[in-house]
């Protein structure tokens, strides 16, 4: 992401922000998302590795 992008991403990103994600996680539905906690050591075997959720 660009300077300039991530300064506007910046500016959305506040308490109710914060809150909204915190809860979209917690709300995610188990066993998948242990899974894939499970493997994110993996993931450093593979530098510049991005996830981009849609």
């Amino acid at each position: 992401m660009s300077e300039p992008v991530a300064r506007r991403v910046a500016q959305g990103q506040d308490e109710a922000m914060g809150r909204a994600a915190h809860s979209l996680y917690r709300s995610a539905a188990q066993p998948v998302m242990a899974e894939l906690g499970r493997n994110l050591e993996r993931a450093a075997q593979r530098p510049g590795l991005a996830l981009l959720p849609p």
